[in-house]
């Protein structure tokens, strides 16, 4: 009997809590109707403002995809589309500041609480065309919504935080990339920096040719570069590296997870090591270095070089004419294979 009582003190707690929305809502002048019928996308807004050199881009946005591609002109347009029912007062709004432009989408509070559930089901977007020869810097900020970028742009900075959502790249030329995101695929075509980071809670990293130096982390989902060259820093908890070639030095960690690489050239030392899965090392025929490889459950393969073996759990030995730096190998539990091209 005193369960029975308690279960309904709780149902008639949330019987009027949602009452008491209802009515809240209805008396902001939510239209339960309309809430059903509207929803068609539309412009919702279309500007144009003046470009100049260094031109900075900053995104506040609350969810909705960005797209970021060259203009046909010399100015910038801001293209933003959205449910019909934002049109009288759209929930965006482009700020000029010096040297750029601030774009600020509302975030949701209790007032228009409805309203978000009414437009939710309604794609929103904004677009912005920039002169390729002026944009310097991207900075975004948004909860839900992919980010694309088309076009050939050399830039400074590029910052992103995104929590959910995909990121596509092109080629790109720039001082500082520092991307983030806890749910969502990265693409990139291909990238040339000083400096570069990229982290991901959850999704794949496509990241083609990448030149600079900088760090890789992921919690899970697989990274693959078709090249990196510089000073690399790579690791992922759950998933599998893979580095089509590799000219540098620097560290690649996998916890649960295969990581493969091709050595064409080391100008460092390199350390590769996981916790469970296997390492595959193919070398390039220009490639030399002195290496060492150690599992503790697993065994060790080499082809080409020379080397000593100490039973199947450790070796060390150089691969190529004159090696300078050493590459190091360790896996708790996995193969190691080392091989020539």
């Amino acid at each position: 009997m005193k369960v029975f009582r308690i279960v309904l003190l709780i149902l008639c707690i949330v019987t009027v809590f949602c009452l008491g929305i209802l009515f809240f809502a209805m008396a902001r002048g939510f239209d339960f109707p309309r809430s059903v019928s509207d929803g068609q996308e539309t412009v919702l807004l279309d500007k144009t403002y003046e470009s100049s050199s260094e031109f900075v881009l900053n995104f506040e946005m609350a969810n909705g995809d960005v797209e970021i591609r060259p203009s046909d002109d010399d100015r910038v347009r801001v293209v933003y589309k959205g449910p019909s029912s934002l049109k009288k007062d759209p929930d965006l709004t482009v700020t000029e500041d010096a040297g750029g432009i601030t774009i600020r989408q509302k975030t949701l509070d209790i007032s228009n609480l409805f309203s978000f559930f009414r437009v939710s089901f309604v794609p929103r977007g904004v677009t912005v065309y920039v002169p390729e020869k002026d944009l310097a810097t991207i900075r975004l900020q948004n909860s839900s919504g992919n980010l694309t970028v088309v076009g050939d742009y050399s830039l400074e900075k590029v910052s992103v935080h995104l929590s959910s959502g995909d990121i596509r790249l092109p080629a790109i030329e720039t001082r500082d990339l520092s991307i983030e995101t806890s749910s969502g695929n990265i693409s990139v075509q291909s990238l040339a920096c000083e400096t570069y980071s990229f982290s991901s809670s959850s999704g794949d990293m496509d990241l083609g040719d990448v030149s600079g130096d900088g760090s890789v982390n992921a919690t899970s989902g697989n990274i693959r570069a078709e090249e990196v060259n510089g000073h690399a820093n790579i690791q992922v908890t759950s998933g599998e590296i893979t580095l089509a070639d590799f000219i540098g030095q620097g560290s690649v960690r996998c916890i649960s997870g295969r990581i493969s690489v091709r050595i064409k050239s080391l100008t460092g030392d390199l350390s590769l090591s996981s916790t469970s899965g296997d390492i595959g090392i193919t070398t390039e025929s220009q490639a030399a270095f002195n290496y060492t490889a150690s599992v503790t459950s697993g065994d060790i393969s080499v082809a080409g070089g020379t080397g000593t073996m100490s039973g199947n759990d450790y070796a060390k030995g150089a691969v190529g004419a004159n090696p300078t730096y050493l590459l190091t190998a360790d896996a708790t539990s996995g193969n190691i294979t080392i091989a020539g091209k």
